[in-house]
C-alpha cells in the first residue's frame, strides 16, 4: 500500500547489499493530501527500520519528482526533510546516523528546493555537497563590510577584518617559525599574552611536529596553539583539520585563526584560504558530533580579507530562491525584476552632498551601466521556466555587490574619488547611493557588477582609503605635536615666525631621534637645511642662514605635579587630607554611600591624552559653540587588567561590556552605577577600580544597541554622544578616543 516499504537484502551491485522499496502515490495537487501523507509516512518508516536494525546510514534519491509520480520539487523536498526532522526529534538513541539525499548534478530545481526548505526547517547537521570530499554549498548567515558568516553544518565560520587580539575564542592559533624574534601577528599575540607564554614557548624549543600548546597568559582564552605551517598549502590544510579535531577532543567551543602565512611568508591569500577552508570543512563536516560552534579567521589587512571573502563566496554556490509562481507571465516578470535589480538601479534624482570638511564641490555622483534586458522564448512553458531559473542561477554566481560607508568615501580627496569612479565605469561596475539602515541618516555607496570587476574597484578604493587614513593619522599627530612643541625661524632681526604644522612635526621627530640635520620647506617654497645641533637653518636656493628655536607649549592643568623633561605619563597618589582628594571622594561617595571604602585616589597625568582632549574641546567649541560643549565629570568602571591600557592610550570601546545604547564607551552620571561588580570586578585581593573622567558630551540623543556611531543631527552634523534617556540621562556613550580623559583612578573595596 502507499506509504509502506519492503527491505530486500543480498542484492548484487550494491556495496551495502540492501535496498528499500517504497510504494508512493502519484501527486494529487493537494499539499496536505493522501499522496504527501503516504510519502512522509514511508520515509519515517524507512528511518525507523534503519534504527531498529542497527544501520548507521541510508541514502535517498529525490523521491517523487520523476515522470511517474510528478511531485513538485519544492513539495518533495519539504516532505523528505520534514520527515527526517521529525525522526531526528523522536530518536530513541544518540548514536551517529548519516542520511544522504542524492541529487543528480543536472537537477538544479531539486538543489534549490532543498536549500530553500532547509532555510525554513533549519535541520541540524544539514550539508549540501557537490561530492563527498569538497563542500561547494555553504549556508549563508550574514555579510557586513568587515565580517562574513556562513554555516558549515552546525558550525559557524566567520571571516573578520580586524585585530586578532580583539576577536579571541577558547583557542587562539599562533602561526610561528619558533624563532626567538617573532614578527607580525605572532609578535602581537605573544606581546599581548605576556612573558609567561613567551617563556613557555622558548622552553618548548622546536617541537618535533612543529606544533605545541601553551597557557593563555594575559589573553582572554583557554589555550594558545603555536604551529609552523612551513609556507605549504598542503600542510595548512592538514594542520587546520588536526587543530579542529584537537579542539573537539578537548571540548572547546570556539577557535580563532589568523590568515596563516599571508604576511611576511608571502603566500597567495586565495590559495591559503582554499587550504584552510578545505581542512576545516573536512574536520567539521563529519557525521560525528562536534563541540565546536564558532571558527573565526581574523585578518588585519583589507586585501587579504577581500581575497578570503571572494573565495568563500565562490564556494557558497547558492542561487536566489525561486518564489512560488502562478503561470509563465509571473515567472518572466520575476525574472525581469531580478535581472533589473542585479544589473541596473534607477538613478537617484540627486547627488549626495559632502560634509562641511570636504573640499568645495566634492561629490560622488551615482553611476550605472546601461541595463541588460533578456527576453526568454521557448517551445513550451516548462522550457521557459527552466531557462529562467538557469539565468537566475548564473546571475547569482557571477554578480556581487560591495557596500562602502559614506563616511569612508568622505575621507577621499577629489582625485582619489575620480580614480575610483573612472575604474568603476571602465569595468561596467555600477555605483549607487543608498540611504537608511540601522542608524538614522546612515548612508552607503553600493558597487555592483561581476565579482572580479567589483573586487578590482574595491581594491583600488581600499588603497585610496588606506592613504586617506594615513593622512588623517599624520594630521592628528601633527596637531598633537603642535600642542606640545613649536619651532620658530627668525626671518629678520627679532621677528620669529612659526613653522607650518607639518614642518614643525618633521623637525620635532628629528629632534626626538637625536638627528643632527633635517630638511623642511622654506618660506618661499624652497628647501631649508636645518642644523639641529646649533639651531641654524640654511636656505638652499639663496644660501642665507637663519636662527631657529624650539619652545615647549606646556599648557597643562595647573594642579598637576611637575613632570621632568620628556616625561609623558605620571600617576600621583593624592593625600587624603588634600582638598582635591576630598572633592573626588565626595563625588564618589555621594551616590555610592558608605557601602564602599576608598583605598586610594590617583591622578593620571598623560600629556598626549590631555592635549588630544584639549584639541577635541576646541573642535567642540568651534562647531557647537561654547555653551554646547557639554563637559561633564562622569564615572567609568573597569577591571584591573585594563587600567594600564586606559592610562596610556585612553578609553577603548573594545573593552566595553555593554552595548544596550550603542557600541561605544559608557560613562555613568552616578558612581553607584559603575560600582556594579559587573563593571568593577575585584582583583585577586578584592580591590576594585573606577575612573573619574572628563567627558565632552556635546549634543546627544537616545541610542540603541545597533548603533556603531552617532546618527545625523542635521544634514551636515552628527550627534556627539548617545544617552539612555533624553531628558534625564543616567549614562553617556562616546565613540571618539579624544572625547574623554581618565583624570582620576579610585581604588576601593
Amino acid at each position: 500500500m502507499p506509504g509502506e516499504k519492503i527491505l530486500v537484502e543480498g542484492l548484487p551491485g550494491f556495496s551495502s547489499g540492501r535496498v528499500f522499496f517504497l510504494n508512493c502515490a502519484p501527486w494529487d495537487n493537494n499539499p496536505q493530501g493522501p499522496a504527501v501523507q503516504a510519502l512522509g509516512r514511508g520515509v519515517k518508516r524507512i528511518l525507523t527500520s534503519c534504527e531498529n536494525q542497527g544501520f548507521r546510514s541510508v541514502a535517498f534519491p529525490v523521491v517523487g519528482t520523476g515522470v511517474v509520480l510528478g511531485f513538485p520539487h519544492q513539495v518533495a523536498a519539504q516532505v523528505l526533510l520534514g520527515a527526517i526532522h521529525e525522526y531526528e526529534q523522536t530518536r530513541t538513541t544518540r548514536t551517529p546516523f548519516l542520511v544522504r539525499i542524492v541529487i543528480l548534478p543536472s537537477d538544479r530545481e531539486s538543489a534549490m528546493a532543498f536549500q530553500t526548505s532547509q532555510s525554513n526547517l533549519n535541520l541540524r547537521g544539514f550539508q549540501l555537497k557537490a561530492n563527498p570530499d569538497q563542500a561547494s554549498f555553504y549556508r549563508h548567515v550574514s555579510t557586513t563590510q568587515d565580517e562574513v558568516s556562513v554555516m558549515l553544518g552546525s558550525v559557524k565560520l566567520q571571516l573578520i577584518f580586524g585585530d586578532i587580539i580583539s576577536n579571541l575564542s577558547d583557542v587562539v592559533i599562533n602561526t610561528t617559525d619558533f624563532s626567538p624574534n617573532p614578527s607580525g601577528v605572532s609578535k602581537a599575540i605573544l606581546v599581548a599574552a605576556g612573558p609567561t607564554v613567551q617563556a613557555d614557548l622558548a622552553q618548548a624549543g622546536m617541537p618535533a611536529d612543529l606544533m605545541c600548546s601553551t597557557r593563555p597568559g594575559q589573553l582572554a582564552c583557554k589555550e594558545i596553539i603555536h604551529v609552523a605551517f612551513e609556507h605549504n598549502t598542503k600542510r595548512i590544510r592538514k594542520v587546520c583539520k588536526n587543530i579542529l579535531k584537537l579542539c573537539e577532543r578537548k571540548g572547546y567551543q570556539s577557535a580563532t585563526f589568523p590568515a596563516v602565512n599571508t604576511g611576511a611568508a608571502g603566500l597567495n591569500a586565495s590559495s591559503v584560504c582554499q587550504a584552510m577552508l578545505d581542512g576545516m570543512v573536512s574536520a567539521v563536516m563529519r557525521p560525528s558530533s562536534t563541540t565546536l560552534t564558532v571558527i573565526r579567521i581574523v585578518m588585519i589587512k583589507r586585501p587579504i580579507f577581500e581575497a578570503f571573502r571572494s573565495e568563500l563566496e565562490s564556494r557558497l554556490g547558492t542561487v536566489p530562491p525561486v518564489s512560488k509562481m502562478k503561470g509563465i507571465a509571473r515567472h518572466i516578470q520575476t525574472l525581469t525584476q531580478s535581472i533589473a535589480s542585479s544589473l541596473s538601479i534607477n538613478r537617484p534624482s540627486h547627488g549626495f552632498p559632502p560634509p562641511p570638511s570636504a573640499p568645495p564641490g566634492l561629490t560622488v555622483a551615482p553611476w550605472m551601466p546601461p541595463p541588460a534586458v533578456l527576453s526568454v522564448v521557448g517551445r513550451d512553458a516548462d522550457a521557459i521556466v527552466r531557462a529562467g531559473r538557469e539565468l537566475e542561477s548564473i546571475l547569482g554566481e557571477l554578480l556581487t555587490l560591495r557596500e562602502v560607508k559614506g563616511e569612508d568615501m568622505w575621507m577621499l580627496n577629489e582625485a582619489e574619488l575620480q580614480a575610483v569612479q573612472t575604474e568603476a565605469k571602465s569595468l561596467g561596475v555600477s555605483l549607487e547611493l543608498r540611504e537608511g539602515g540601522s542608524d538614522a541618516g546612515e548612508v552607503f555607496y553600493v558597487f555592483r557588477g561581476l565579482k572580479e570587476d567589483v573586487l578590482s574597484v574595491r581594491e583600488l578604493l581600499d588603497s585610496a582609503l588606506s592613504g586617506a587614513l594615513r593622512r588623517q593619522l599624520i594630521e592628528k599627530e601633527e596637531a598633537l605635536v603642535a600642542q606640545a612643541v613649536q619651532w620658530y625661524m627668525c626671518r629678520r632681526r627679532d621677528v620669529w615666525m612659526k613653522l607650518a604644522r607639518h614642518d614643525n612635526y618633521v623637525l620635532e621627530q628629528a629632534h626626538l631621534r637625536g638627528d643632527i640635520f633635517a630638511e623642511v620647506e622654506g618660506m618661499d617654497g624652497g628647501k631649508v637645511h636645518v642644523n639641529l645641533k646649533n639651531n641654524t637653518a640654511t636656505d638652499r636656493n639663496t644660501g642665507r642662514t637663519y636662527e631657529m628655536k624650539r619652545e615647549e607649549n606646556r599648557e597643562l592643568p595647573p594642579y598637576w605635579d611637575n613632570m621632568s623633561t620628556g616625561e609623558l605619563l605620571k600617576k600621583v597618589q593624592l593625600l587624603p587630607t588634600s582638598p582635591e582628594y576630598q572633592q573626588v571622594a565626595s563625588g564618589f561617595l555621594s551616590t555610592t554611600g558608605m557601602q564602599f571604602s576608598i583605598l586610594k585616589i590617583e591622578r593620571v597625568q598623560n600629556v598626549f591624552l590631555w592635549q588630544a582632549y584639549a584639541v577635541c574641546l576646541q573642535r567642540f567649541q568651534a562647531k557647537n559653540g561654547v555653551d554646547q560643549v557639554g563637559e561633564k565629570i562622569l564615572y567609568h568602571g573597569t577591571k584591573a587588567t585594563t587600567c594600564d591600557a586606559i592610562e596610556k592610550n585612553g578609553f577603548d570601546r573594545s573593552y566595553a561590556s555593554m552595548t544596550r545604547y550603542g557600541v561605544g564607551v559608557y560613562f555613568a552620571v552616578n558612581a553607584s552605577y559603575s560600582a556594579n561588580p559587573r563593571y568593577t570586578p575585584p582583583d585577586g585581593v578584592g580591590h576594585r577600580r573606577m575612573y573619574v573622567a572628563r567627558v565632552l558630551t556635546g549634543y546627544y540623543t537616545v541610542g540603541n544597541e545597533t548603533m556603531r556611531h552617532t546618527p545625523k543631527r542635521s544634514s551636515t552634523e552628527n550627534y556627539d554622544s548617545l544617552v539612555d534617556n533624553q531628558q534625564t540621562p543616567s549614562m553617556f556613550v562616546t565613540f571618539h578616543d579624544d572625547q574623554a580623559y581618565p583624570e582620576y583612578l579610585i581604588t576601593f573595596t
